[in-house]
């Protein structure tokens, strides 16, 4: 681990340079825990730079907004910016029955959280649309600083790599990122898209009920299906460990796209920035 003035960790290749911004792209991936970057070369699809900051829960739209405004790449020319959202409220409509006027109804059948920024995306795969409750506050802290962002809910990107392995016939797989007060989960299989959601978490134990409990809903016995886990966890933890005695097709998710990365981060521990790296393949 390398650490840089007001970041959290950082890993950066000697290679990145601000004259070359116009050849790269910025991934920003933003949770209620903190946030994470990626700097990805756009011409051979090297990432150059993974940084994360951790911020307090009660104060985090503040303090991203203040990390961004003193950040020393935040008036680099990047050739583009993307911001995706982690775990929050989203749903599936049917291309057919979205009607863009009830968004807002659509979103409130499913959160019992205040509707705030509501936006939707097509997501071609399933031939629906996925329409979100965006905290506006974190939008716009990221927007003052970067005016042409594209904004995307996480869970739309990873939908999108996922459903691109399906289609054709594959066995049932189970995705799992973890954060620290979370997890994303996806299961599909068959060609088909069977489960998507976020859970809150505090321990490897509500991750493992949560877990358990999808599959059960869907008919699913634990020994027939493959589980990749990605986020926070190592092979050698406790919660690695107890998940494999509960699901033997177990293993970690490097990514979906496997990203190249160059030389001076080489240590990066891929799985840990999962949907982060999955980012640039799906926007760009």
């Amino acid at each position: 681990m390398v650490t840089g003035s007001n970041l959290t960790f950082l890993l950066t290749d000697d290679s990145l340079l601000e004259s070359n911004a116009a050849d790269y792209h910025l991934s920003l991936l933003v949770d209620r825990d903190g946030f994470t970057y990626a700097i990805t070369r756009k011409s051979d699809s090297y990432i150059l730079e993974v940084g994360d900051q951790r911020f307090d829960r009660e104060s985090k739209d503040d303090q991203l907004g203040d990390f961004l405004s003193q950040w020393d790449k935040n008036k680099w020319n990047f050739s583009a910016v993307s911001l995706a959202l982690r775990a929050i409220p989203s749903t599936l409509v049917p291309k057919g029955l979205y009607d863009s006027a009830r968004a807002k109804e659509i979103i409130q059948l499913t959160s019992p959280e205040k509707p705030d920024r509501i936006e939707s995306h097509q997501l071609g795969a399933l031939d629906a649309m996925m329409v979100s409750n965006f905290p506006s506050a974190v939008v716009e802290a990221v927007n003052r600083t970067f005016p042409e962002v594209q904004v995307y809910p996480n869970l739309l990107l990873n939908l999108t790599s996922v459903m691109a392995k399906n289609r054709f016939e594959r066995p049932l797989q189970l995705y799992i990122d973890m954060s620290e007060s979370f997890m994303e989960l996806i299961v599909a299989g068959h060609k088909q898209l069977l489960m998507a959601n976020y859970f809150d978490i505090a321990t490897a134990e509500d991750a493992l009920y949560h877990i358990s409990n999808s599959i059960k809903t869907l008919s699913i016995e634990s020994e027939e299906i493959q589980l990749y886990l990605a986020g926070d966890i190592e092979l050698t933890s406790d919660t690695y460990k107890l998940f494999k005695k509960y699901f033997p097709k177990l293993q970690m998710n490097f990514g979906f796209d496997m990203p190249k990365v160059a030389g001076g981060l080489s240590s990066l521990r891929k799985q840990r920035f999962m949907s982060l790296l999955n980012q640039y393949p799906c926007v760009s």
